[in-house]
């Protein structure tokens, strides 16, 4: 028995994608789009969601209180530093980017912008500065189907 069925082996950003940002446009290499972004335009009024987690276990509720429907979610790339997410596992799961779309769609978002901009730990040792800014994601396949918004990971500068 043969069945045939879809599998997505590569992805490339089209030479139309842009982003502006408070109505200037930014440099391609200021952003990417992520493998499981929806092929669409967004706009909207901006509204920054922390982390962008929801996570009972770990006592974090990034949109609690915020209003982000019909809005593009601006959240912190990775997971923050916080008694209840020390080990790599919880680290991993929490800052999960698709994890992150996914609840941001749910709430009803236009679009979803990730920044690698981490908060200080809580508290704060006076020697604390502000880590190097991670690479932006190779853009890849990630999975069947897409997150149902633009995701997009942007530069610090951006």
């Amino acid at each position: 028995y043969r069945h045939d069925f879809a599998l997505v082996t590569g992805t490339k950003v089209a030479t139309t994608t842009t982003m502006n940002v408070d109505g200037k446009k930014l440099e391609a290499g200021a952003f990417t789009p992520l493998g499981f972004s929806a092929q669409s335009r967004a706009e909207g009024p901006a509204v920054l969601a922390g982390y962008g987690i929801v996570d009972a276990a770990a006592g974090l509720d990034d949109y609690a209180g915020k209003n982000v429907k019909d809005r593009v979610v601006v959240v912190r790339r990775f997971a923050p530093e916080t008694p209840t997410t020390t080990d790599p596992a919880s680290k991993r799961r929490l800052g999960d980017l698709r994890r992150k779309a996914f609840l941001a769609r749910e709430r009803g978002a236009k679009a979803l912008v990730v920044v690698d901009w981490p908060l200080p730990p809580s508290p704060a040792p006076p020697e604390w500065k502000m880590p190097d800014e991670a690479a932006l994601p190779a853009l890849g396949p990630e999975g069947a189907g897409d997150a149902g918004l633009p995701v997009v990971v942007v530069r610090r500068t951006a």
